[in-house]
């Protein structure tokens, strides 16, 4: 009997992480994307933090990750950009 609840045990826990690694590889690269837009922003194109609204990733078919942002100015206007190889694009 107890062999069978390790074995329920370790299939359990296998299923668990084939589950939950996926979905923690994805909200980690969305994370990771809106923190390097965010630095992008910033120190590269020279906007001030109060410029900026908010900035959001979210999963789509293509591209895969893109990122809408929220400026001041333009509150009701989605700016999208996404990262292609090494840089970032604005659609």
């Amino acid at each position: 009997m107890n062999t069978k609840r390790k074995m329920f045990y370790g299939i359990l826990i296998a299923l668990v992480l084939i589950i939950l690694i996926p979905i923690l590889k994805i909200k980690w690269t969305m994370y990771s994307l809106e923190k390097n837009l965010h630095d992008y922003l910033i120190h590269t194109q020279k906007y001030k933090e109060e410029e900026i609204l908010s900035i959001k990733c979210v999963l789509s078919d293509l591209p895969k990750y893109p990122v809408y942002v929220r400026f001041k100015d333009k509150p009701n206007y989605h700016h999208v950009y996404f990262f292609r190889g090494n840089s970032w694009t604005q659609l």
